[in-house]
């Protein structure tokens, strides 16, 4: 299913597991008793120079309470306690947790090879940057000024949209005056002159210029005050200035410095000094990375150098410096880790509960709804909330994900779960039988176009790993390659990153003909900047938000999105080629990630089984869940839930609380040696140590719950010198992916917003009659067909079936001038009353009328013509229905090689595309009843137009509706061309439709109707041709 792209990452704890650290303190007692006994704690475990540096980075301002404290300056015994536990927490997290933070943990890219290697060495290198919200502070205060502001480029903000009179710009970072950080919605007035501004600048140009231009057009405006206006423009991030450094940018501090100075900063007295103070930092920090970590005094020194010049800059923000560590190791993994990781990545899509997302499937049935499959839609229209669609649910500021309720897959976890508590179980290990009963094998038609998985190696040595002498731990599975490893690329060395950035590249995209493209976007929240900033692995982008405009970039606005019965897509318009974005960020993608960015990284792929870890489902809360293998993985550790109620109430004495916590194991059987924490936020306690059990309570007096997951085992790691860690490997499908199955829509069936005709406002009609499904048969043939004998306009009308949200029939009518609406509604109106009165209806909605221009052609007379056969078609069905001696299947299906007739200009020929496109077993029907099948073959005989069907009772008024519907097919055919759709994609949708009108919408109906009439095509076929 999967296989192993070259261009893994080790990610690894800088220290062994074996720390050379003091005996943990007691943190139980009377605190001003125990006050000096932490204090000494403290004071030995401060003398390791590696711990201070460490935490100076983690955490300024405990590292300098620390030193407070211990210089005899220290606070109250309480919270002398505090910075002994959240010490102690730093310490234990160095020896558990390889998610690289400062000097803690690191990474380094490893290698695939025939002999495994697992060298670690001592010379770890830094890549350090300022703090990106600190970072934001500083380029705010060098906008703010004017002069240098002239001189710089800047280019409108994509992300920015007009609302009711004001330009809108939502999540916008927003560090306050407290350097509190929150994203925010920013309006302006969207005047004219502003309007002329961003035209202007949809192109970069300098600030100054585009005053100057702006002045042109308003000679009555003050250059002060159109100044002032651009300015506030740059403020509010409606225009992007360049000194705002791209996401792809590694070094953003000094792309600020290479952009102010450009651009005349030094030679402007308010900036000069700030450029100088960051040229000063920007060297620092450069000789600080080319240091050893030994060099512990210099690079101390450095640091204290780097705070001390940031405060000159702006006190707005902190700084707090950003380190990523580069470790100092070679790994080089054989096939048989590969295989292994492979494997477990296939199992795990087996596994997995979520098909395509409900939330996306329910917006890929609105967009279909309103603008049909084959209509393009520009994603800034699309996702805009007032005129389009907006966001999926699930997504910021969109409602919530619908809960769903207890499926199979849940009920038998659960039933896995308890018996294992039950019987004591620890273990499960997962057969194929099993497997087949939790999941399914995945359609490689929803198999994601890349995944990531990272996971743990168990093994005494390296050569074990050659021989298969090993246990792979699986650590989670993401939704897309460069998810976890993206943001450590810059620290990585060029040889290194290069390789794995060709290896991104070089994943085929989910359709062969697609183009990816790189979504480069800010995060929501400043401070999460530190971890955003991924280089640019892909040759083309699309910057949201960014002064970014090089070659390769690709423009919003050239995007739209477009639909198959199935999918959502998105094209470039300019270059009609499908485009799928990708993002390379672990950020979360509700909160973190801008709506925009995931918008993009998900309309490509939803349709897709979305790879994740084993999840227990419903059962993920249960106190107890066993270990989950398959072979020699482990899918997922076992877990215990510990409730703060499960115990003593914080105020009750230790050793009661402590007697019930190994109470509590004894029943659970929970081990000694646990992960304590369900994210990568762990640390691994002993809970034979005291002091471990008194971190366990500390954290349940601050929190409802404690997960614990089983710890790997002691010599787990000794293959890699006792280090814990997580190897990141990205995966692709073994087999290529097929080709799109759907014609590519010309640009010009682009959707706009006065595309949609609102009621009394144009030239259509579009009701909506709400009755059960049931009585939409009385409907049809009661008089509608006579509804306009007496309106001498005779408009054109049609009408098709729905259910969503609730059973309705819609009547689409085109009018012949917009002064007609109030008497037709009035029309439509009076009939309804009469349904009413019949009992059949008691609820009548006029709406706005969306056109589907992509679906049948966009040309006037092209649409014209199409909707001669939609009406032709409508009172076709509704004779049909009105016929009781034709089996409506049997209609169906006769009525179906008549259409197809009808278009393809020969009974020949539709017998033969019918043959060609039904396939010859439709999945999950069964054939119709001879009786059916033969009345079918009969009536479809186009002999003598339709002569069985005349003969028929009631069959001359059908062949009489087939015949005005053939002429209105032919003249149709005539009009399409070939910026049309495809012939093929007209009659699938046009066969689809007379279902509809017929049946309404029913899969499975469909598929008998489409199996009958295959077998009409066959039998009128195999007589001249001698096709099976």
């Amino acid at each position: 299913m999967f296989r192993v792209v070259d261009g893994g990452v080790i990610r690894a704890v800088t220290h062994p597991n074996s720390l050379d650290l003091p005996a943990w303190p007691r943190l139980s007692g009377d605190a001003a008793q125990q006050s000096d006994a932490w204090r000494a704690w403290l004071a030995s475990v401060w003398s390791q120079p590696w711990v201070v540096e460490a935490v100076e980075i983690a955490s300024p301002d405990l590292a300098r309470d620390i030193a407070r404290t211990i210089s005899g300056h220290g606070p109250k015994p309480s919270e002398v306690r505090r910075l002994v536990v959240s010490l102690a927490r730093y310490l234990l997290r160095a020896a558990s947790r390889p998610t690289p933070f400062g000097i803690f943990a690191g990474a380094a890219a490893t290698r695939p090879g025939a002999t495994p290697i697992a060298r670690i060495g001592e010379l770890h290198t830094t890549t350090t940057r300022v703090e990106a919200a600190w970072l934001e502070a500083v380029i705010t205060r060098l906008e703010s000024s004017v002069p240098l502001m002239k001189a710089v480029p800047v280019v409108a903000n994509t992300l920015a949209y007009a609302r009711g009179g004001r330009l809108v710009l939502g999540g916008r970072q927003n560090l306050d005056a407290a350097g509190r950080d929150a994203p925010v919605e920013v309006t302006v007035a969207h005047t004219a002159a502003v309007q002329t501004a961003l035209r202007a600048a949809e192109s970069p140009v300098a600030m100054g210029v585009l005053a100057s231009k702006l002045c042109m057009t308003a000679p009555a405006a003050s250059p002060a005050k159109v100044e002032a206006m651009l300015l506030n423009l740059v403020t509010h991030r409606m225009l992007v200035s360049s000194l705002r450094p791209p996401t792809t940018v590694a070094d953003a501090l000094g792309h600020v410095v290479a952009q102010a100075a450009m651009h005349g900063g030094d030679h402007i007295g308010e900036t000069a000094p700030v450029l100088a103070g960051l040229r000063a930092i920007h060297t620092a920090l450069a000789e600080l990375d080319e240091l050893p970590l030994t060099a512990y005094e210099r690079r101390r020194s450095l640091r204290a150098a780097v705070g001390s010049l940031s405060t000159t800059i702006t006190t707005a923000v902190p700084q707090h410096l950003a380190v990523t560590q580069r470790l100092d190791v070679d790994v080089v993994l054989p096939e048989t880790v590969s295989q292994a990781a492979a494997e477990a990545a296939s199992v795990l899509m087996r596994l997995a509960h979520r098909g395509p997302s409900p939330a996306w499937q329910h917006y890929h049935g609105r967009f279909v709804e309103r603008y049909g499959p084959g209509t393009l839609v520009s994603v800034t229209e699309l996702i805009n909330p007032n005129i389009g669609l907006g966001f999926p649910a699930g997504f910021r500021d969109a409602p919530d994900e619908p809960a769903t309720g207890l499926t199979a897959r849940d009920r038998a976890l659960l039933d896995i779960a308890q018996r294992a508590a039950l019987t004591g179980t620890s273990e499960i290990t997962l057969t194929d039988a099993m497997i087949a009963d939790l999941g399914e094998e995945p359609d490689p038609l929803r198999l994601p176009p890349h995944t990531e998985i990272a996971f743990q190696i168990h093994a005494s040595h390296a050569a074990d790993l050659a021989t298969g002498d090993f246990t792979l731990a699986v650590a989670t599975l993401s939704r897309h390659a460069g998810a976890l490893t993206g943001r450590l690329l810059p620290a990585l060395p060029t040889a290194d990153r290069d390789r794995i950035a060709a290896a991104y590249a070089a994943i085929p995209t989910l359709d062969r003909n697609a183009g990816p493209a790189q979504v480069v976007c800010e995060p929501m929240y400043a401070l999460a900047g530190n971890v955003a900033r991924i280089p640019a692995v892909l040759p083309r982008t699309i910057p949201l938000g960014q002064h970014s405009t090089g070659p390769g970039s690709i423009a919003i606005g050239d995007l739209a999105v477009g639909a198959t019965a199935d999918r959502l897509y998105i094209m470039q318009l300019s270059t009609r080629q499908l485009i799928e974005p990708r993002t390379f960020s672990a950020l979360e993608a509700r909160n973190f990630t801008h709506p925009v960015a995931r918008f993009l990284a998900e309309v490509s792929t939803w349709h897709t089984t979305t790879p994740h870890p084993f999840s227990w489902g419903a059962a993920s809360s249960l106190p107890f869940l066993p270990r989950i293998r398959h072979r020699q993985t482990i899918l997922r550790p076992a877990q215990w839930r510990l409730h703060r109620t499960d115990l003593p109430h914080r105020d009750q004495p230790w050793d009661s609380w402590d007697r019930q916590l190994t109470e509590w194991q004894r029943t659970y059987r929970a081990p000694d040696r646990a992960l304590l924490g369900d994210t990568d936020m762990v640390i691994r306690l002993d809970l034979t140590d005291p002091t471990h059990r008194e971190l366990l309570r500390d954290h349940l007096d601050r929190q409802p719950d404690a997960v614990l997951r089983e710890a790997p085992p002691s010599h787990a790691f000794d293959w890699l010198h006792g280090r814990a860690h997580e190897i990141v490997l990205p995966l692709a499908p073994s087999r290529a992916q097929p080709e799109p199955s759907f014609d590519l829509p010309h640009p010009r069936s682009l959707a706009h917003r006065d595309d949609a005709h609102l009621p009394g406002a144009g030239h259509w009609l579009y009701a909506k009659v709400y009755a059960p499904a049931a009585r939409h048969h009385d409907i049809l043939t009661g008089d509608l067909t006579h509804l306009w004998d007496d309106d001498p306009d005779q408009p054109t009308w049609w009408f098709i079936r729905y259910s969503d949200p609730e059973p309705h029939i819609r009547l689409r009518i085109h009018l012949t001038g917009p002064t007609s609406y109030g008497a037709a509604a009035a029309r439509i109106g009076r009939w309804v009353h009469r349904l009413r009165e019949a009992g059949l209806t008691g609820r009548l909605q006029l709406d706005t009328y969306q056109p589907e221009l992509g679906r049948y052609g966009t040309k006037p007379a092209t649409a014209a013509a199409a909707h001669a056969v939609f009406a032709a078609d409508s009172t076709a069905a509704i004779t049909q229905l009105a016929a009781p001696h034709l089996h409506p299947l049997a209609a169906t299906a006769a009525s179906m090689t008549a259409i197809a007739t009808g278009l393809l200009g020969t009974h020949e020929r539709a017998m033969t595309w019918l043959l060609d496109h039904i396939p010859r077993q439709t999945a999950a029907t069964t054939p119709a009843a001879r009786p059916i099948s033969r009345q079918a073959i009969a009536l479809a005989a186009p002999s003598d137009r339709w002569a069985a069907m005349r003969a028929a009772p009631g069959g001359d008024r059908i062949a009489a509706a087939w015949l005005h519907r053939d002429q209105a097919l032919r003249a149709y055919a005539c009009q399409l061309t070939a910026n049309d759709p495809s012939v093929d994609s007209v009659l699938g949708s046009l066969l689809h439709m007379h279902h509809v009108r017929m049946a309404g919408l029913d899969t499975s109906a469909e598929l008998q109707a489409h199996r009958l009439a295959r077998a009409v095509a066959l039998r009128h076929l195999k007589p001249s041709t001698g096709r099976p």
